[in-house]
């Protein structure tokens, strides 16, 4: 939501063929709403995550009822149940990720491309590999393009001339 209200404000201070700011949404929507909404639901959570610390510190305390002290901590050791139990998960499985692909990139002069090659992922579900670029020496998601992508059943190179047209320009990119 930070990085929304980032971009929301970049695209409405910047010169865009075409596009006359500021940007709304359907039915009117704007950043001034778009703000308030977020204060709103940053405060939900901070009162929520505050709610459960202390559902949390009266379990751990000493219970006059022993059984209705064990039944609130078996809840809270399962997740809180109900709603908890049927949001997605935040983190794979356990030994679930692959290992990071690592890409290289050189230059082909002859072409004038970039030529960037990748290691093969060992995920067996992958169904192609993204390129990325950013127009900077060091590498941010905030600036980042999709520049194509590379089928995993093909060679895993990739020729690109992207925000290198001219001489001195300087390309981070990302597999």
């Amino acid at each position: 939501m930070d990085d929304m209200k980032s971009l929301w404000a970049k695209i409405d201070a910047a010169a865009i063929p075409g596009f006359t700011g500021p940007l709304t949404l359907v039915g009117g929507y704007a950043i001034a709403t778009f703000l308030t909404d977020l204060a709103a639901l940053k405060t939900a959570y901070t009162t929520a995550q505050l709610r459960r610390a202390g559902d949390i510190a009266r379990t751990k305390a000493p219970q006059r009822h022993s059984r209705s002290g064990e039944h609130r901590t078996a809840r809270l050791s399962r997740g809180g149940g109900g709603l908890f139990n049927t949001l997605p998960r935040l983190s794979p499985e356990p030994d679930s990720p692959p290992d990071a692909v690592v890409a290289t990139t050189s230059w082909n002069g002859a072409t004038q491309q970039a030529r960037i090659t990748c290691t093969a992922s060992t995920d067996p579900n992958l169904s192609y590999y993204d390129i990325r670029d950013c127009a900077s020496p060091d590498y941010t998601t905030e600036t980042e393009s999709v520049v194509g992508s590379i089928d995993p059943a093909s060679p895993l190179k990739f020729l690109t001339a992207a925000h290198l047209i001219n001489p001195g320009n300087i390309t981070s990119f990302k597999a």
